[in-house]
This record gives structure tokens, sequence and C-alpha cells, in this order.
């Protein structure tokens, strides 16, 4: 779903893409056409788009931290408990705001 916004929404290439998400161009693009399972389809229908909005925004700004607080947002949206991960990206996150 990250790589359909920042694709669609935001003009931007494979490329950056998969750099900001820290992926293979080539994953990018067979995301983009489609070719991927029907358990990530379900994935993606579960996810509520409205809570990522805001950090594709800054993602498609070129601020890459924001790529880990999406998917800390849809694992914790999908499974319903935080990690310690969600909590070391909350605090950089209002570090980045600060500064």
């Amino acid at each position: 779903m990250l790589a359909k916004e920042l694709t669609y929404q935001y003009q931007l290439k494979e490329s950056a893409i998969a750099s900001y998400l820290d992926v293979a161009q080539a994953a990018v693009s067979k995301y983009l056409s489609g070719k991927y399972s029907e358990h990530i389809k379900e994935i993606e229908a579960k996810i509520d788009k409205r809570l990522l909005e805001p950090y594709i925004r800054k993602l498609a700004e070129g601020k890459k931290i924001y790529a880990n607080i999406c998917m800390c947002t849809v694992c914790g949206t999908m499974n319903k408990f935080e990690c310690a991960f969600t909590r070391i990206n909350a605090a950089e996150e209002e570090e980045t705001v600060k500064a």
C-alpha cells in the first residue's frame, strides 16, 4: 500500500520508493503490477489508510524514518500490540518533530 500511495499520489519513482522501504526496485515493480499473494491483499483490505496518510506524506518528502513508523502502524493495527521497535520509533519521531 505504501508503494501504491507513493507512486500514484506523490509520483515517486520505483527506485526512490525502494530506497525508502529498503527493498529492491524489482520488489516495488512486482507489487505495483499486482503480482502478490492473496494474503497480502487481505492484509491491505484491513488497513485503515487514514492512519498512514500523515506518515506517507512525510515519507514522500524524503523523511525515510517514516517508513518504519508506517510499518509499525500497520503491524500494530493488525496485531493489536506494541513492540520495542514501536517505542523506539515513537521516541525518534518525537525528537524529529522537536528539531
